[in-house]
């Protein structure tokens, strides 16, 4: 229920981005940072000596996350009658820390279809522009530290 007065206030206060990129899905990739931060602010809340600035903080951090998420996707929309498939991902795998899974790009990319995805990030693979990683249901892709 507080998440989503959380987002009915963000909405009153003209942030609009839940509208477009879950909150909720966010906290949901963190949520023992979200736990953490409600206990280090619950702290002596009985005597209200308690410090809500760790709370403030982790949502702040999560809002921004949801916007740079956002702002992502709009650079690809942007950029679909300019770029083949294969810019649009390339532009996404540029962008990208870390590993990631073929379904990210595709939630990623969506001006572009999941066959062109697939093609695109095996062309990838082929220029070894990134690597893959593990089989089947556990394969990840990797940028090349060499290109």
């Amino acid at each position: 229920m507080s998440r989503l007065l959380t987002l009915l206030l963000l909405y009153q206060n003209g942030y609009h981005v839940g509208k477009y990129i879950s909150i909720e899905k966010e906290i949901e990739k963190n949520k023992d940072l979200y736990y953490d931060a409600l206990k280090a602010s619950d702290i002596d809340w009985q005597k209200g000596k308690n410090d809500p600035v760790p709370f403030i903080r982790y949502m702040l951090k999560t809002i921004l996350a949801c916007y740079v998420e956002f702002e992502n996707r709009v650079q690809y929309v942007g950029n679909e009658t300019k770029s083949t498939a294969y810019d649009i991902v390339k532009a996404f795998v540029n962008n990208k820390l870390g590993k990631f899974v073929a379904s990210e790009v595709i939630s990623s990319c969506p001006s572009v279809g999941r066959t062109a995805i697939l093609n695109a990030i095996k062309r990838l693979v082929e220029e070894e522009i990134i690597i893959r990683q593990g089989n089947a249901k556990n394969t990840y892709y990797i940028k090349n530290p060499n290109k």
